[in-house]
Parts: C-alpha cells; sequence; structure tokens
C-alpha cells in the first residue's frame, strides 16, 4: 500500500471517529433528565386561603429537600401523602416553582409563590410534594416527602336558617362560618341605612354561636 493510499484510509477513519463522537454526544444529549428529589421539605406557612372557589396566592418560606445541582425546584398538590394524589386534586402542573443557586442542592430559606395561577380547589386537606421534574407523570420522576396542608375559606357567610316568610318580632336563627376567630358581626337589615338585627361574637373556629336570632 502507497504512502497516498495510507493517508486516505487514515482520513476517512478519523472523519468516522469523529462522526460517531458527534453522534455520541447527540444520543446523550437527547437522553431525558431523571430527577432526584428526596429527603423531606418544611413550609411555612401551611394554611392557605380560598376565595371564589380557587386558593389564594401566598408567598412561602421552603427548606431542605436534596434536588439535583442547581436544578429548578417544582412543588406539586395533591389530596394523597403521594405523587398519585396529585392527578386526583386536577391539578397536574406545578403550583409554584424556584431555581436553586448553581451547586446547590437543597432548599434553604428560600422563598417562593404558591398557587399564583390557580384553577378551582375547595377548602380542605391537602398535601404539597416538592421535585425537580417538571411534569408529576414523568418516567424516573421522584418527589420529597409530602406535607400536610389545609385550605381554608377566606369569605366569611352567614344564611338564615329559619324558614320564610317572617313576621316583626319573630326570631330568626343564622348560621356561618369563615370569620376571623372572636370577630365582632353585626347583622343588619339589606337596605341604605339598614338597622342592626343582632351582633355576636364569633367562636375560636369563625363560626357563628349556636342560638344566635
Amino acid at each position: 500500500m502507497n504512502k497516498l493510499s495510507t493517508k486516505k484510509m487514515l482520513t476517512v477513519l478519523i472523519s468516522l471517529a469523529m462522526v460517531f463522537s458527534a453522534l455520541a454526544v447527540i444520543s446523550m444529549a437527547a437522553q431525558p433528565a431523571y430527577a432526584t428529589a428526596s429527603g423531606s421539605i418544611t413550609l411555612n406557612p401551611t394554611t392557605f386561603g380560598e376565595s371564589g372557589g380557587k386558593p389564594v396566592a401566598t408567598l412561602v418560606t421552603a427548606n431542605g429537600g436534596t434536588f439535583g445541582s442547581g436544578s429548578t425546584v417544582y412543588f406539586y398538590l395533591s389530596k394523597t401523602a403521594s405523587s398519585s394524589g396529585i392527578t386526583i386534586t386536577g391539578y397536574t402542573s406545578y403550583i409554584g416553582s424556584v431555581a436553586l443557586p448553581g451547586g446547590s442542592t437543597t432548599l434553604s430559606n428560600t422563598v417562593v409563590t404558591l398557587f399564583s395561577s390557580a384553577a378551582a380547589l375547595t377548602a380542605g386537606s391537602y398535601y404539597i410534594l416538592a421535585s425537580d421534574s417538571s411534569t408529576p407523570t414523568a418516567v424516573g420522576a421522584q418527589f420529597t416527602t409530602a406535607v400536610p396542608i389545609t385550605v381554608v375559606s377566606t369569605q366569611p357567610s352567614i344564611s338564615i336558617t329559619s324558614s320564610p316568610p317572617f313576621t316583626v318580632g319573630q326570631q330568626v336563627s343564622f348560621s356561618g362560618s369563615g370569620w376571623d376567630s372572636g370577630a365582632s358581626v353585626s347583622v343588619y337589615l339589606n337596605y341604605a341605612g339598614g338597622t342592626v338585627l343582632t351582633s355576636f361574637t364569633a367562636t375560636l373556629t369563625g363560626a357563628v354561636p349556636a342560638n344566635e336570632f
């Protein structure tokens, strides 16, 4: 084999090696990034308000958990203490997210807004889980231990439990909830300058005391 043929063969081999190297890089880049979330987190506060059938956007301080270095942490709402409850709530998208500083793998007094873009949700008990996967149903998605939270109504309500029509001097019963604990509540006739029918102090749970009329 002459020198010219040898040089051509070496050139071909080098070119093939470069092609395979490029394909390997592309293949590795195309691989899915698996979440590495683990451990437990704390949230403060753990009680959230609900108004008009939707949770109120709330600033939360988050700590703990272990995630991919410098990754974005996503928070999910779940009806159960596991990720399987995420789809039950209808909140398949995250309720908040925050990017960890470069090289950081944990939340450290990290402030994040939760429920800034919220769907319908009723008051009740739920859980929040954190993950570094932007899709909760993605293959390999992992989550931190669930944090129990409570969603409470921020809209006080009151209703007449007696049946109309009413006559002058008739006793009328009320019921209600969602008031501030110990708040002073007055009930008026529904017209301009209406007089006070009755007043009461809300219970510790924000409810109308029994037998108020």
